[in-house]
């Protein structure tokens, strides 16, 4: 349920998911798969057809078109290193997913008081 609540997400936000998630086939070229793609999910899967994988032959993260983290279990472990990583290395949401962002930072992590967004 967490991995179809977090892909389907963007499309909710009206928002493009194809700026933050690729799937490919491991027979398919990394390099080109992950082009242009600034920070976002790489998702490594036998049959690309498929809406929501149930096998994942590799999930990773890819940070200006490099790889840097590997062999996550997951779809939302993937979305919480993501997370994490744009907050260790302090860097800004894609302009094209702000408000995916946002959703993910405060509803699923729980980050960002009330009491900063009530306006007294």
């Amino acid at each position: 349920m967490r991995t179809a609540a977090l892909l389907g997400l963007p499309w909710y936000m009206r928002e493009t998911p194809s700026k933050f998630m690729k799937i490919c086939e491991p027979s398919d070229h990394e390099e080109d798969v992950i082009k242009d793609v600034v920070i976002g999910i790489l998702v490594i899967v036998e049959n690309v057809m498929e809406p929501i994988p149930s096998f994942y032959n590799d999930v990773a993260l890819v940070i200006e078109e490099e790889v840097v983290m590997c062999h996550l279990r997951d779809i939302p472990n993937a979305f919480l290193n993501r997370m994490g990583l744009v907050y260790a290395l302090n860097l800004d949401y894609p302009k094209e997913l702000k408000f995916t962002c946002e959703v993910i930072q405060h509803l699923f992590i729980g980050l960002g008081s009330d009491s900063d967004s009530i306006a007294l």
